[in-house]
């Protein structure tokens, strides 16, 4: 697109050029009104290959701040399943550990009462 606007300028500029500046036997000719319109022209396509550069490098730079956002987004949320899969796995340790806990309890219980029922016998 910025390539077709530098042709066309250049287009325009080189036929009103072509027009304004015409030589004839040796001697210069130049017309005011037709040099003031090719001033226009050059000053009107050089502000749009300005603005049309600036609006596509500011397009490029949203769209690499996009990028960048969707990247982080998946990072942290990658992070996230991790901690969560960590604390689940931590908290299946934990009850293993519990229930064994309780199980060496109550086999202490069983065994502390067998006891005092052998000694409650003797005596």
């Amino acid at each position: 697109m910025i390539k077709l606007i530098l042709i066309d300028t250049i287009t325009i500029f080189w036929y009103y050029a072509k027009e304004v500046f015409f030589v004839s036997k040796g001697v210069l000719h130049m017309d005011p009104t037709s040099i003031v319109m090719v001033v226009a022209l050059v000053s009107i396509f050089s502000f749009l290959f300005v603005t049309v550069s600036e609006v596509m490098r500011f397009k490029l730079k949203k769209e690499q701040i996009k990028a960048d956002v969707l990247i982080k987004t998946e990072e942290i949320r990658a992070k996230n399943q991790l901690d969560i899969e960590k604390l689940i796995q931590q908290d299946k340790v934990n009850r293993t550990q519990s229930v064994n806990y309780a199980e060496s309890n109550s086999n202490q219980d069983e065994v502390s009462s067998e006891r005092r029922n052998r000694l409650n016998e003797r005596m």
